[in-house]
């Protein structure tokens, strides 16, 4: 049954090719859409658009760990795997809830960060770009 009422966030993870990167702590999802201006002399003083292009991109954050008992994606792996290794990766921004939808499409790792303050836990960040269009899916 699909999640009902306010959705909490900590419920969300982002899949890589059906793994999920081990402790998120944050996951974002943008799409957007360009314009193109078709104004012509029809149009008077005002501009007009029609839609052009489509993109998307998926970001995480998540603590760093080098736990080997934990078989979810860490930050080495998603270089040697993703960058290194220049992956176009299947994946999906979704809950383990049955019946609630989620985004999935084919996307290349274009940034990896690592954050390791004084004294804090230290984190990790990720971008994903399209390689392709986005769909919905249901789980």
């Amino acid at each position: 049954m699909p999640s009902v009422g306010k959705v909490n966030g900590t419920q969300f993870g982002v899949f890589v090719n059906n793994t999920l990167i081990a402790f998120s702590t944050s996951c974002s999802i943008n799409i957007s859409q360009e314009t193109m201006n078709v104004t012509t002399a029809n149009t008077g003083d005002w501009n007009s658009r029609t839609v052009s292009r489509r993109d998307w991109e998926i970001s995480c954050s998540a603590l760093m760990s080098f736990d080997s008992s934990v078989t979810n994606k860490k930050f080495f792996e998603m270089y040697s795997d993703y960058i290194s290794a220049q992956s176009i990766v299947t994946i999906k921004f979704k809950t383990n809830v049955s019946g609630d939808k989620f985004f999935t499409g084919d996307a290349i790792l274009t940034e990896l960060s690592l954050d390791a303050p004084n004294e804090e836990t230290a984190t990790f960040s990720a971008s994903f770009v399209a390689a392709g269009p986005l769909f919905v899916n249901t789980n």
